[in-house]
């Protein structure tokens, strides 16, 4: 009769263990269901058909009263990807301005945005001399650059442009 008890009781707490054990396993299995599925989400949201750079181009560029520089930038290739990490412009007295270029200067527009079109107004540092400006595009699959535009803030050429 103890011997019985005892089984019996044995059973159930095994039962329970694995009752327990179930309900463990269970909850990490729905656990890792809603871990998986906001990844999946994740890389659909932001995603990209065919990966590759976006490429950008710079339509207007224009000095005012000697020191203000107005330039816009349109991207004309999104790469295959439907989301822009960051866009801006650099500027250089030197050649190929870039982001990691000492000499360069660079002006964040946007990010973590979707448009196709970006502008920004920039008031130069030195007159009389030129500069150099680039638009920049970062997506998902990496960052690149668009035409370099040379730029004058020349005393002469200003008032050649303004009459």
């Amino acid at each position: 009769m103890v011997w019985q008890k005892y089984k019996i009781r044995v059973i159930q707490r095994k039962e329970k263990i694995i009752t327990f054990a179930t309900l463990k396993l269970i909850k990490m299995k729905q656990v890792y269901k809603a871990v998986f599925a906001s990844i999946i989400l994740m890389l659909f949201s932001v995603s990209c058909t065919k990966f590759g750079v976006a490429k950008s181009q710079i339509i207007k560029s224009e000095v005012t009263d000697g020191m203000n520089l107005d330039v816009e930038a349109v991207i004309i290739d999104d790469g295959g990807c439907d989301y822009f990490v960051e866009k801006g412009f650099c500027y250089s007295l030197f050649r190929e301005p870039s982001l990691t270029d000492i000499y360069s200067v660079s002006i964040k527009v946007a990010e973590s945005d979707t448009a196709m079109f970006f502008k920004t107004s920039v008031n130069l540092p030195i007159v009389d001399t030129f500069y150099y400006v680039r638009a920049y595009v970062k997506n998902n699959a990496g960052l690149s650059y668009s035409n370099q535009v040379k730029i004058s803030t020349k005393i002469e050429d200003i008032e050649t442009k303004n009459r």
